[in-house]
């Protein structure tokens, strides 16, 4: 069964000063009775509930002070089935086993699409009440995967036919009014000035779309966290729990002695990061420690592959030799620290500096069997969640279990005694018989190549622990005159050499034939083999203005990468000549272009126009 309760009364066009009115109401305590004032009370109570207005509340006080943008895009977030509107409600969902957070998932859909082709990057009520209040997979969490869902709506675009998770028995649908219910969550997507809405449905802006919009966007495409709470009370701590400024956080004590309060300073990420070669994964994590202010030296990097264990991720005994008491060469067997029992020592040691786990290519080595009862530790703590054991309180950000390892055990033995000279944390005798748990300063992030054949896939129970972000397939540059723009600049308008078109247009104008020619607009098959924007990287030539990519480098990487994996099956598509040999013949020729079949340089060349139009835009000296 499927029951659903909304509301259509937000009033979305005077929501701003609505939120700060009835904001204000909350603090004071003057949010009139049913009996003063009926129609402002059912309206005060209806916002005060959907957009967390409680007394002394974090969202009440944002709105109150004109900050209604962030309490909108928190609501967004993190509004879910079930929730405690009334009891009835809340039951009625339990029992039917939905875990759905609409709103993100509308965001989180339109994004996928857009990824595919920006004209098709909307959807309609129709679709957003069968595709995901009624989506079996969805909704009840029996198969939760956004990008068969995407794939999904694409195909029922094309033949009109609902697949099996959709779940169409009226007689299940427990619904009073939801084309206007549906109406009011697009309304409340569309205020964010991210969509366009329309008397169909909703679609993802594109042009106009300022950089602030952007990062609304990721912020919501980002979010994953649902309450799992039971009262009301737990729900609004849930929702409360959202970003201050400053000035505005009250001053706290705690009142924990440190004797008995594991330390909790900061908010680990646990992320892949995915996409195809070359989108720029590894430099996306570089970005993400520099703000996280995580060094270099407080990082452990890792490369998973077929032939990587447990023993070699963990650590393992094993021989080394050393001097008995008479001198005499001896060999002995210790625990040897592999990078994640080195890494989990530092943070352990340092609570009060974070440190990350970098993991690449995660699917290339069998991830369940390399971290093998450490799978259990990748559950962390939520907010008000605390686990005790030994004496000490773990609360947000640590393993809500934790896993002995006699010889991880042995090597953090005593970390914590009076004697150690390592002693940093009081708060937490570690022996033999402690459990291990990844702290709060301990982060772990990963990268996996979505085109990658011959390698293990990642389980749904290993996945849904962990965040994913894809890692768009784009240059990003702007009018502003930074380091990065500068970079990304060079490399998009940087010319290949013999061919005389730019890298930028060549690998926009392949990509597209990648997906049109190749998959029939299906996301789910050939879009992992585009091009990455930096599958090659340009470099400085003397005399040459700007940067270019060397032919032999385009030739040997690109172009045997395209002939012998994305278009082996019909080179045709793309290329004049049926083998690679042929190909490179023709490029040291006087005609280098020749190699590409018709059509495909007018295609490089329209696009290499339209960037060029865009060159002047951006200052970058």
């Amino acid at each position: 069964m499927y029951h659903y309760n909304f509301t259509n009364d937000l009033r979305i066009t005077s929501l701003d000063e609505i939120l700060k009115e009835a904001s204000n109401a909350f603090l004071t305590n003057t949010v009139p009775s049913a009996t003063e004032d009926k129609s402002k009370n059912n309206n005060f109570m209806t916002v005060g509930f959907y957009f967390n207005l409680k007394a002394k509340g974090n969202c009440a006080k944002l709105a109150a002070k004109g900050n209604t943008k962030k309490v909108v895009l928190n609501f967004i977030k993190k509004f879910q089935f079930p929730n405690p509107r009334t009891s009835a409600d809340f039951e009625n969902s339990v029992n039917d086993k939905i875990l759905l957070a609409p709103m993100r998932d509308i965001v989180k859909i339109l994004h996928i699409l857009s990824l595919n082709n920006g004209t098709i990057a909307y959807l309609t009520k129709e679709e957003i009440k069968n595709f995901i209040f009624y989506n079996n997979d969805l909704a009840k969490r029996k198969n939760y995967n956004l990008l068969i869902t995407a794939s999904q709506i694409i195909q029922y675009r094309k033949d009109s036919r609902l697949p099996q998770n959709i779940d169409t028995t009226e007689s299940e649908h427990f619904w009073n009014q939801p084309d206007r219910q549906i109406r009011e969550m697009i309304k409340t997507l569309n205020y964010t000035g991210c969509f366009l809405e329309d008397e169909n449905g909703i679609r993802l802006k594109t042009d106009g779309i300022t950089r602030d919009n952007e990062a609304d966007l990721f912020e919501i495409i980002n979010c994953n966290s649902y309450w799992k709470g039971e009262t009301a009370e737990e729900y609004q701590k849930y929702m409360d729990n959202i970003s201050m400024p400053e000035d505005d956080m009250e001053k706290t004590v705690d009142k924990a002695t440190s004797s008995s309060k594991a330390p909790n300073k900061f908010i680990p990420s646990q992320t892949i990061l995915y996409g195809v070669p070359g989108s720029g994964k590894s430099y996306t994590i570089k970005n993400l420690l520099a703000q996280n202010n995580i060094s270099s030296e407080n990082t452990m990097r890792v490369v998973f592959h077929p032939e990587y264990t447990n023993s070699d991720f963990i650590g393992q005994i094993l021989p080394k030799l050393k001097k008995d008491t008479n001198g005499e060469n001896v060999i002995d067997y210790q625990f040897t620290a592999g990078p994640f029992a080195q890494i989990l020592r530092k943070a352990y040691c340092n609570p009060d500096t974070n440190f990350a786990l970098i993991i690449e290519e995660i699917n290339r080595g069998n991830a369940a069997a390399i971290f093998g009862e450490l799978f259990q530790l990748l559950d962390r703590l939520d907010e008000d969640d605390t686990e005790s054991f030994n004496g000490v309180t773990y609360t947000k950000g640590w393993s809500s279990y934790g896993v002995h390892n006699d010889c991880i055990n042995a090597y953090f033995s005593g970390l914590y005694d009076e004697e150690s000279p390592e002693k940093k944390v009081p708060a937490i005798h570690f022996d033999t018989h402690s459990a291990i748990r990844l702290p709060a300063n301990l982060s772990l992030f990963a990268t996996m190549n979505t085109s990658d054949q011959n390698v293990f896939s990642l389980d749904n129970a290993f996945k849904r622990r962990w965040g994913l972000r894809l890692i768009p397939n784009k240059f990003v540059f702007d009018s502003d005159d930074t380091k990065e723009n500068k970079k990304q600049f060079d490399q998009c308008f940087a010319e290949v050499e013999g061919f005389d078109f730019i890298w930028g247009a060549f690998v926009n104008a392949i990509n597209s034939k990648i997906v049109g020619e190749q998959s029939g607009d299906d996301i789910s098959s050939f879009e992992d083999k585009q091009i990455g924007m930096w599958f090659v990287k340009a470099t400085s030539k003397e005399g040459a203005d700007g940067k270019i990519i060397s032919k032999e480098t385009f030739m040997h990487k690109v172009i045997e990468y395209l002939f012998d994996d994305v278009f082996k099956l019909d080179s045709s598509i793309l290329f004049t000549k049926t083998s690679l040999a042929e190909l490179i013949e023709v490029a040291d020729g006087d005609s280098p272009r020749s190699i590409f079949a018709n059509g495909i340089v007018n295609e490089i060349e329209a696009k290499q126009a339209e960037l060029k139009e865009s060159k002047g835009k951006a200052k970058l000296g």
